[in-house]
């Protein structure tokens, strides 16, 4: 009799688990660049909340798997960024895609005034021995930016600017460049531009610049570029 109540219970969760539905998304900034870890939360409207809450991935996407048939609020909120809520309903056995859910920069009512240290640039033999720059950035509060524009300028000869974006993690790349003196520049909506007014880029070495941070600003118009000449370098 047990045994037979047992398998009841297992037949009945397994139809239940059936009839409930999910929802998915891609959290992504203004700019289209991805926004990991965003807080993902689902709550009830016409129906009891779920209690279900996720983050996003790396490549900024999320699931919210055995949501029961009903009304909801779908919650999307990172620092930094203005939060958005979806209204949707679910029905049994459905997946509702949200598909790319992006989110604006938050206002700030004036610049930070957290004191930015400047960021070392580390020096290093490639195996290659291919000239190549690395590096990361991040917000004065230690959260990696994403889809920050980086660019390098020449300031000697006839080359043209390039530029590269960082990742979800905050890191940027520049491979196959020429060794030579350079300025660096980042922008990024909603912060201070920071400047590294000379930087060298060495043969045969790769050059790291980490910890390099920005500053949220709400007007660049009151938030004049942070500008840094004297970089510590560290030569490996």
């Amino acid at each position: 009799m047990v045994g037979r109540s047992i398998a009841l219970f297992v037949v009945l969760r397994a139809v239940g688990l059936g009839q409930t539905g999910s929802i998915q998304g891609r959290v992504v900034d203004p700019t289209g660049a991805v926004i990991a870890r965003a807080e993902v939360v689902l709550q009830g409207t016409g129906s009891p909340a779920a209690g279900i809450n996720t983050e996003s991935d790396r490549q900024g996407k999320f699931l919210l798997s055995g949501v029961a048939p009903g009304e909801y609020e779908v919650v999307i909120s990172k620092p930094g960024f203005v939060p958005q809520t979806k209204t949707i309903a679910v029905t049994q056995c459905q997946t509702i895609d949200l598909a790319s859910i992006a989110l604006a920069i938050g206002a700030i009512p004036t610049c930070s005034r957290y004191t930015l240290e400047p960021p070392t640039i580390t020096y290093e033999r490639t195996k290659s021995r291919a000239a190549r720059m690395d590096g990361t950035i991040t917000r004065t509060d230690g959260a990696f930016l994403a889809g920050v524009a980086i660019t390098l300028t020449p300031m000697y000869g006839n080359q043209k600017p390039t530029t590269r974006h960082s990742d979800e993690w905050g890191k940027f790349s520049f491979e196959g460049i020429a060794a030579g003196i350079y300025s660096l520049r980042t922008k990024l909506p909603g912060y201070a531009d920071f400047i590294i007014d000379r930087i060298e880029i060495k043969p045969e070495q790769g050059t790291y610049v980490s910890a390099l941070q920005m500053s949220e600003c709400s007007s660049r118009r009151r938030c004049r570029p942070v500008r840094r000449v004297r970089v510590p370098e560290i030569c490996l």
